[in-house]
């Protein structure tokens, strides 16, 4: 399957993945309640801990940051550091690509109007000093806790990874579960 999400999941204790299966044997479509965490085909998502992720594969993006929840990074735009706090497709941020493709679609060829996964994925990162612009929610919707103002999010070209590789990386990975 394919990591859609890493991040907090409300209720729930510890940093969990979401998977999207490349079969329906899944358990949802991504969300547990009323929140979506990624979006997919019924019975297609799934969430699990980072120690039931047996074997990842990144070849299919080689330029995303090597990074996880947790990770230390360098922002660039706020010229700090922050740890990233949740790696996914933010719902502020898929409904914007929504409006801006669904417009587009009529004047576009389907090929043209294609997002790559990479393309999709944002890092929510908690700022060492109050340069952002929340505090990990936006919309109403919670990603992640920190303090006002401590609070971005950006894309991997706006991030510089800081210190050592971690083994388990972005939501970009491909995954084998042990379910």
């Amino acid at each position: 399957g394919l990591v859609r999400f890493i991040g907090e999941i409300t209720g729930k204790k510890g940093i969990h993945y979401g998977i999207e299966l490349d079969v329906k044997k899944g358990a949802n479509d991504g969300s547990l309640g009323k929140t979506y965490y990624f979006k997919t085909s019924t019975k297609q998502g799934l969430f699990v801990k980072s120690s039931q992720i047996l074997k990842t594969n990144t070849k299919s993006n080689p330029h995303a940051p090597r990074v996880t929840v947790g990770d230390t990074v360098y922002v660039k735009k706020f010229q700090c550091n922050g740890v990233v706090r949740y790696i996914g497709e933010p719902e502020f941020k898929a409904a914007v690509r929504a409006r801006t493709q669904s417009s587009t679609a009529a004047a576009t060829t389907p090929a043209a109007t294609t997002v790559f996964h990479s393309e999709r994925i944002w890092y929510g990162i908690e700022l060492e000093h109050a340069k952002g612009k929340n505090n990990g929610s936006v919309d109403g919707r919670a990603y992640f806790e920190c303090q006002m103002r401590h609070g971005t999010f950006v894309r991997a070209l706006q991030i510089e990874t800081l210190g050592t590789t971690p083994t388990t990386t972005t939501t970009t990975t491909t995954a084998v579960i042990d379910a």
